[in-house]
């Protein structure tokens, strides 16, 4: 937040269920690595973005992607779910929002947690990346942004949702 206001963007955050904001008051709307964390199935937050989004505005969600993926860490991080493309949209459409695209991210490195994180069995273990493997993973990105694989399967979802009108 204080870096986004420090270059002079408007900013807000507060519960996603329940966002103390003016309907229809905003042209963008994130919901970054969010709805994963909510309790509920995400339909509260989602018909929140599509509520304080002006006519034509976009929501920009980002989600982690596949419970086939689902260990130890996701419960580390707080997750209480991962999505599949069909329920990331099926969940965007039932708010309202008209899903304009959606692409996954960690496609090139989706085997590596596939295979770690199920080996994984405390629930603590968050620390942080060995700076080779963080290097590796950042080659992996820069490499998958220019191949065509947006569409397979990868560790991460985003969608890019329209409100109508």
């Amino acid at each position: 937040m204080a870096l986004a206001r420090a270059h002079g963007v408007e900013a807000y955050e507060g519960d996603a269920r329940y966002l103390q904001l003016p309907g229809e008051g905003f042209d963008l709307a994130l919901a970054l690595d969010v709805l994963e964390h909510i309790e509920d199935d995400g339909a509260r937050p989602a018909a929140e973005l599509a509520r304080v989004l002006r006519p034509g505005g976009t929501a920009l969600v980002s989600v982690a992607s596949d419970m086939a993926l689902w260990s130890a860490r996701d419960v580390a991080a707080g997750r209480v779910r991962r999505y599949g493309r069909r329920a990331l949209v099926e969940l965007l459409e039932g708010a309202g929002l008209l899903v304009e695209r959606v692409w996954s991210r960690g496609v090139l490195v989706r085997p590596v947690p596939r295979l770690l994180r199920h080996r994984m069995s405390r629930c603590d273990d968050l620390a942080p990346l060995h700076p080779a493997l963080n290097g590796a993973l950042r080659v992996s990105a820069v490499v998958e942004r220019r191949l065509p694989v947006r569409s397979l399967p990868g560790t991460c979802l985003f969608a890019r949702a329209r409100r109508p009108g």
